[in-house]
């Protein structure tokens, strides 16, 4: 009587079910029995019920890859209640397009880095020339030079 009345689970209202039907006979217990079978459907139900909401908050309110995969477990877990095969496709949706982002992202942060080093090297390029050109001159002005002095 104790595990009726004091019950909160599922497996406690089962137990306590079958400890009626063990002394099937004896006054009401099977009615008690049964009671207890009615509290454990119950508690089965509200389990799930609780499962869901933990699953709907976690996934309404996702922001990584983490998140969405953990709604998509806790609705994989209570897959025969209500819409949660659906709510749990949606999860792992999510986190596809999450992946896709960051590998796009990735991706586009690998071309902008080759790109900066493409510049860089043409800019090297650009500077040795630029100095290849300032020394020419310079031997030239000097050779110039040399030749108005000795005139």
């Amino acid at each position: 009587m104790e595990k009726k009345v004091n019950g909160q689970t599922e497996n406690d209202f089962a137990e306590a079910a079958a400890l009626f039907r063990s002394i099937d006979g004896y006054k009401d217990s099977s009615l008690l029995a049964n009671e207890c079978d009615d509290l454990a459907k119950k508690a089965h139900l509200k389990a799930k019920q609780e499962i869901f909401q933990k699953a709907l908050l976690k996934k309404n309110n996702g922001q990584t890859e983490n998140d969405f995969v953990e709604a998509a477990e806790l609705f994989k877990s209570i897959s025969d209640y209500m819409n949660s095969n659906t709510l749990m496709e949606s999860c792992y949706a999510h986190v596809l397009h999450i992946k896709d982002a960051q590998d796009k992202t990735k991706h586009d942060t690998r071309v902008k880095q080759k790109s900066i080093k493409k510049e860089k090297k043409n800019n090297k390029l650009d500077g040795c020339g630029c100095g290849f050109y300032f020394i020419l001159i310079a031997i030239i002005l000097i050779a110039l030079i040399i030749e108005f002095l000795t005139y």
